[in-house]
């Protein structure tokens, strides 16, 4: 709850409370209120126990000790806030108290992973929208303009929202600690208001999956791009052994396979299935590696949308005499006959193949990975 005073003392309070909460795999936080009912999310619990995602005052290690906020004139008043981590990780007492427009107050601490299962926000919701109400007094026409001058934002990470916004996919790996901000402004273009009023901003949740990854392999036929959608529509295997034997069923010739395929990493969470993760492997077996002595036996992945990386991982592959670049790719050829080719671009296109059969997988920069072969 935020209360406003009249323009005689233009003070502004801000009383808020922020919990983060898990419940079905997700994180959540309560909202912000001056009588926030802590005890209304008392049936929110961690789910799992190996989920043990909480608040961390410090990124270098774990500790709960007060977060001091950072506030932007020594006429602004603060309070400390506290972290209790021992049931719903809760964060207290985000305080502070405005008497003139331009002025933030900031919170920075860092959500832990501290469980042993990589987990992922995949969105930050505002469950409704920001009220404000006069005290006394039926004239809201300032009220409502100095409304406006009352902000507060979340950021996660490299992400910062005011409003609802999905599709974050921000990781938070095992034992990593991800910078959390949480800033309460009075714009400095705001309005003053001659009536009290308070300001009631909506509940906010982080959700996000924490899912063990499940590694799929999987070769296509031509019309098909392997997305989150369709996942259902194509033979994931288990092993790349499993995925290369497929090619002899795609190209119709028993006993054929190819030494290349597409590589899937997936969190099949209770909310959607989503690909994380994906590559475009190939094999340079040992015989390949006797015939061409600039070939090194091993498996190789690309992942497009890192050209150094994929460069480095094809030079490896095939030895640099083996490899060249032509326009925006960096291309590699190995053995003879129908040899082993890779390559990868700058714009995020990736594939591995034989160059002389005319089948191979790929990924480019849109998301679509695919496999291609002609008949």
């Amino acid at each position: 709850m935020i209360y406003v005073e009249g323009r005689k003392n233009s003070r502004v309070y801000i009383l808020s409370a922020l919990v983060l909460a898990v419940l079905s795999l997700s994180l959540g936080f309560a909202a912000f209120s001056a009588v926030l009912n802590i005890s209304s999310s008392a049936g929110v619990r961690i789910s799992g126990p190996a989920f043990g995602v909480v608040f961390s005052s410090s990124g270098e290690s774990y500790q709960t000790n007060p977060v001091v906020p950072t506030k932007s004139s020594d006429d602004v008043t603060t309070t400390n806030a506290t972290i209790d981590n021992t049931t719903t990780p809760t964060l207290n007492n985000v305080t502070a108290t405005f008497n003139r427009p331009g002025q933030t107050v900031t919170y920075n601490l860092y959500v832990y992973n501290q469980g042993n299962l990589k987990a992922y926000i995949n969105s930050i919701t505002f469950k409704g929208d920001k009220t404000c109400s006069a005290v006394n007094g039926d004239n809201t026409k300032y009220v409502d303009a100095a409304c406006d001058a009352i902000k507060m934002s979340v950021k996660i990470g490299d992400t910062t929202v005011m409003q609802t916004l999905g599709n974050i996919n921000e990781p938070l790996a095992k034992k990593q600690f991800k910078p959390l901000t949480i800033t309460l402004t009075y714009d400095s273009e705001g309005t003053y208001s001659d009536e009290a009023f308070n300001v009631a901003f909506p509940s906010i949740y982080l959700d996000c999956e924490t899912t063990p990854e499940i590694t799929k392999y999987v070769v296509t036929t031509t019309s098909l791009s392997v997305n989150a959608n369709n996942l259902s529509e194509v033979n994931l295997r288990d092993t790349p052994d499993q995925a290369m034997a497929d090619w002899q069923d795609i190209i119709g010739t028993p006993g054929e396979t190819r030494p290349f395929y597409l590589k899937l990493i997936l969190s099949t969470g209770t909310t959607r299935n989503k690909i994380k993760e994906y590559y475009v492997e190939f094999v340079v077996t040992q015989e390949m590696a006797n015939a061409d002595s600039g070939m090194t036996a091993g498996t190789y992945a690309l992942i497009g949308g890192n050209y150094n990386f994929d460069r480095e991982a094809l030079i490896r592959a095939f030895g640099s005499s083996n490899c060249h670049d032509q326009d925006a790719c960096f291309i590699c050829n190995g053995g003879s006959g129908d040899g082993l080719s890779a390559r990868s671009c700058t714009g995020g296109y990736a594939s591995a193949g034989g160059y002389a059969t005319y089948e191979y997988c790929a990924l480019n920069s849109s998301g679509n990975s695919y496999c291609y072969y002609s008949k």
